[in-house]
C-alpha cells in the first residue's frame, strides 16, 4: 500500500510533466492520458465497449493515444479482464490502431509529411533507437544544465547508448538474481513493451535534453515505464523500508524539480503579459509589424502561437505580423537592433537561436 501511494506521488511530480501541466496547449495530453487510463480500467474489468468509447474519446483529444489498444493486447492473460480474450481478441486489439492509421491516411493523405521536416526528426546522427534513450532519460531526469551543452554536443550518440548499457545490465542481473515470480516477469515485460508501443506515434520526434520542449510527448508513454520501474524497485528492495526510502527520495527530488520548472513557466507567463501590454501601448488600432518576439524561455513557451489572439482579445491592433522568433535563456539577455528605412538587423546573444 505504501509503495503504491509513493508511486502515485512520483507520477505527480515526474520532471517530464511540466510542459503538459503548465502549458495550456498541453491539456490535450492530460485529457488523453485520463481517458486512456479510464479505458484501460474498463478493459481490465471486462467492459470492452466502455473501454473502446473512452479510447476513442482519448484519441479525439490527442492522436498519440491511438496505439493504446495494441498495448492492451500485451496485458498478460493472468490479469483480470483478459482471460476471456483469446488470440482472436488480441489480434482485434492490434488491428484497431492499424485501422485508425489507415483511416487517417485516407482522409488526410499528407499527414505524414510533417514527420520529415520542420525540426521534427531527431538531430543529425541520431537514429530512432538512440532517440529512445532520450525518451527514457527524460522520463525520470529533469532538463540537463545548459552549461553541459558545449561538452556533450560533440559526443557521438552511440557513446550515450554505450554509457547506459552497464546500468541496464546491472538492473537486469539484480532483478534476475532475486528470482521474482513468473507473473512479475510477464508484467514488467508487458509494461516495457507497452511503453514502446505508446511511443510509436512520436518515436521520430525529438525531446529536448536541456529544456522542457516536447517533453509532453512522454506524458502517456511514461505511465507504463514508471509502473515497470516501480515493480523492479519493489522486487529488488522488497516492500520494506529500503523500497520506501528509494521511492520517497525519488518523490522528494521530483517535487523540487517540479517547483523549479513550474517557476520557469510562471516567468514565461509574466513575459507574455508584459509583451502583450507593450504591443497594446504601441498600436493605434492598425496593423503592427514586430521584428522579433521570444518563442520560449528555457523551453517554457512564451508566444509560439496565439499572439494575435491575445492582443485582439485585449482590444489591441487588428493584426500583428511577426518577422522572427528566438529562444531566450533570460529576460535580461540583450539584443541589438540596427534599422534603417529599408531593412533591419537583429543580433541575439551567443548560445540563443532563432526558431
Amino acid at each position: 500500500g505504501t509503495a503504491a501511494c509513493l508511486a502515485a506521488c512520483l507520477f505527480a511530480v515526474l520532471p517530464c510533466h511540466s510542459e503538459s501541466v503548465c502549458w495550456i496547449s498541453g491539456r490535450t495530453d492530460l485529457l488523453a492520458a485520463v481517458l486512456g487510463l479510464g479505458a484501460t480500467l474498463m478493459l481490465m474489468r471486462g467492459r470492452t465497449l466502455a473501454a473502446l468509447l473512452l479510447w476513442l474519446a482519448g484519441v479525439l483529444c490527442k492522436e498519440s493515444a491511438a496505439t493504446l489498444p495494441a498495448a492492451w493486447a500485451l496485458i498478460p492473460a493472468s490479469h483480470p479482464g483478459t482471460r476471456r480474450r483469446g488470440l482472436a481478441g488480441r489480434l482485434a486489439l492490434l488491428a484497431l490502431p492499424a485501422a485508425y492509421a489507415g483511416f487517417r491516411m485516407l482522409v488526410s493523405p499528407g499527414i505524414l509529411d510533417g514527420q520529415s521536416g520542420g525540426g521534427m526528426l531527431v538531430g543529425p546522427g541520431w537514429s530512432p533507437g538512440e532517440n529512445l534513450l532520450r525518451f527514457v532519460l527524460r522520463t525520470f531526469v529533469p532538463p540537463l544544465p545548459s552549461g553541459l551543452l558545449p561538452a556533450l554536443s560533440g559526443l557521438p550518440p552511440a557513446l550515450a547508448v554505450a554509457a547506459a548499457v552497464p546500468v541496464v545490465a546491472l538492473v537486469v542481473v539484480l532483478f534476475v538474481r532475486r528470482r521474482p515470480a513468473p507473473e512479475l516477469y510477464r508484467t514488467v515485460l508487458a509494461l516495457l513493451a507497452g511503453f514502446l508501443v505508446l511511443l510509436l506515434p512520436v518515436i521520430g520526434m525529438k525531446v529536448a535534453l536541456f529544456d522542457t520542449q516536447s517533453e509532453r510527448l512522454l506524458y502517456l508513454p511514461g505511465i507504463p515505464l514508471l509502473l515497470a520501474s516501480i515493480l523492479v524497485i519493489v522486487s529488488l528492495a522488497g516492500e520494506g523500508r529500503t523500497a520506501r526510502a528509494v521511492l520517497l527520495a525519488a518523490v522528494a527530488g521530483g517535487f523540487v524539480s517540479t517547483l523549479h520548472l513550474s517557476a520557469g513557466w510562471a516567468r514565461a507567463g509574466r513575459l507574455c503579459d508584459s509583451l502583450a501590454a507593450d504591443i497594446l501601448s504601441q498600436g493605434d488600432g492598425g496593423d503592427v509589424v514586430i521584428l522579433n518576439v521570444p518563442d520560449n524561455l528555457n523551453g517554457a513557451y512564451v508566444f509560439r502561437n496565439g499572439l494575435n489572439e491575445a492582443v485582439r482579445m485585449a482590444g489591441g491592433p487588428g493584426r500583428c505580423e511577426i518577422l522572427s522568433t528566438h529562444s531566450i535563456s533570460s529576460v535580461e539577455d540583450p539584443t541589438t537592433v540596427d534599422a534603417d528605412p529599408g531593412s533591419a538587423r537583429l543580433e541575439i546573444p551567443p548560445g540563443e537561436r532563432f526558431c
